[in-house]
């Protein structure tokens, strides 16, 4: 999304951003093997960026929560992917975020990410998950 994102001038990316409000699962497919064909570096560099993630995204957050969360990726895209949660989860059309620490602590981008996508997702929709190495008998 960065790489695809980052050449458009705004105008275009406002109107990319409005294009949920009319889409459909058959134009969001057409949409995303077009971005996916047009960019390299987001096929390669994305690989978990997925049809399937982006139509679940679409049906759980629904139009409007969409637009808000592109309109605020777009603003500023390295800064969001760089700090980007581990996981994107979704189940039951309720999405969630997780972050998975071993012995590091969230990074400034990390904190960042969580405080302005919890702006429009709400912070009950982020975690930390912190591993810890299991003591086997």
């Amino acid at each position: 999304f960065e790489s695809f994102s980052s050449g458009l001038i705004n105008s275009e990316a406002q109107m990319l951003a409005e294009g949920i409000f009319c889409a459909t699962e058959e134009t969001i497919q057409l949409g995303f093997e077009r971005c996916k064909n047009a960019s390299l570096d987001l096929a390669i560099g994305h690989p978990d960026l997925t049809l399937d993630l982006i139509l679940n995204l679409y049906k759980a957050l629904g139009a409007n929560t969409l637009y808000k969360l592109v309109r605020l990726i777009q603003a500023d895209p390295y800064r969001y992917r760089k700090g980007w949660p581990d996981l994107t989860l979704i189940r039951d059309g309720v999405v969630a975020f997780a972050e998975v620490k071993t012995s590091d602590r969230l990074h400034e981008s990390q904190i960042e990410t969580i405080s302005y996508v919890s702006s429009v997702l709400g912070k009950s929709r982020f975690a930390v998950w912190r591993l810890v190495k299991a003591n086997r008998c």
